[in-house]
Order: structure tokens, then sequence, then C-alpha cells
């Protein structure tokens, strides 16, 4: 670095040092731009979830991060609770927020309505039962150590690129 400081002064300058309140400006619109990106990758995985297991709370709004619509997912978590609240609890919600595009009812009946229009992701039902392995799979002393079929007698065996069986098969 010194010869090159040396034999190339003009491709540097001297930097001066910065203002703190311009240093912590900096600062802050860095952290501001990291919140974004949490809030949207937040908002993400919320519409996620929220598609798998309460698909009419995405119906009410484009916007997952509307207070109104955290605090009515907190008051109405899952389905079954849809169908037991009351229409007074969302009126209640909608005025505390100001929320005049919608009215207590229509906001219950979408809450209420069956997921029509959308297919149920059938590997959701199948996962606990196929995959709970890979979860958990079982404990077993050093010494048993045999071919993944006498682990998991559910599994089907490995086959090769060739189409044949797996190696522990061929062997």
């Amino acid at each position: 670095m010194a010869s090159a400081l040396r034999t190339d002064p003009r491709c540097f300058r001297l930097l001066a040092v910065s203002d703190p309140v311009v240093i912590e400006l900096r600062e802050w619109s860095r952290i501001a731009e990291d919140l974004s990106a949490e809030r949207n990758r937040l908002t993400n995985r919320m519409r996620e979830q929220l598609w798998r297991y309460f698909p009419a709370l995405l119906e009410l709004e484009n916007d997952l991060g509307a207070e109104w619509l955290l605090d009515l997912w907190d008051t109405v978590p899952t389905p079954d609770k849809a169908a037991r609240i009351r229409e007074a609890t969302i009126a209640k919600l909608l005025k505390r927020h100001r929320i005049r595009r919608f009215d207590a009812p229509p906001v219950l009946d979408t809450l209420r309505a069956p997921a029509q229009g959308r297919r149920r992701n059938r590997r959701i039902r199948q996962r606990p039962r196929h995959h709970a392995h890979c979860l958990h799979p079982p404990r077993q002393p050093a010494a048993q150590t045999g071919a993944s079929s006498a682990r998991w007698p559910d599994r089907q065996p490995h086959r090769n690129r060739a189409g044949g069986a797996g190696a522990e098969e061929a062997a």
C-alpha cells in the first residue's frame, strides 16, 4: 500500500472526517432500509402462512402490514375463532382503526366463508406422515448401523442414475 501511494499519488485523495450528524444520518438511513427489507420479508412469510391455513384473511387487504389487518389477525387468528366471533367485536376494531370501506357484516362473511377457488396444498396434509423421519429420526446405538430400509421401513430403496437398485442392494 505504501509503494502504491508513493508511485501513484494521483489515484489517492485525502479523506476528511465527516460531520458526526452526517454520519449518524447515514446510519439511520441504512437502518431504515434494513427495516423496510425485513418488513417485506416478514410480510411475504405471513402471506404464505395465511394462504395455507386462513386464506379468507388475504381477501380483505393487499397490504398485509396494515395495522388494522394485523389487529384483526390478532383478534381472529384462526377460521374456528372467526366462526365464533361477534359482529360487535369486528365493528369496534374497524371503528378503532377508522376503516370505513368495510362494514362488520361483510368482513365476517369473508372470514367465515370456506376457501373457494383455492386448492388445498396436498403436501401439507401429507407432510407429517411422509416426512416425519426427517424431523425426528429414531435413535439407534452405533452398533446397529444397517441399511436405510432397516431404519425406516416405509422408505423406498434409493435408485441410482442407471435405474437399477442403489449401492446398498447391489453389494
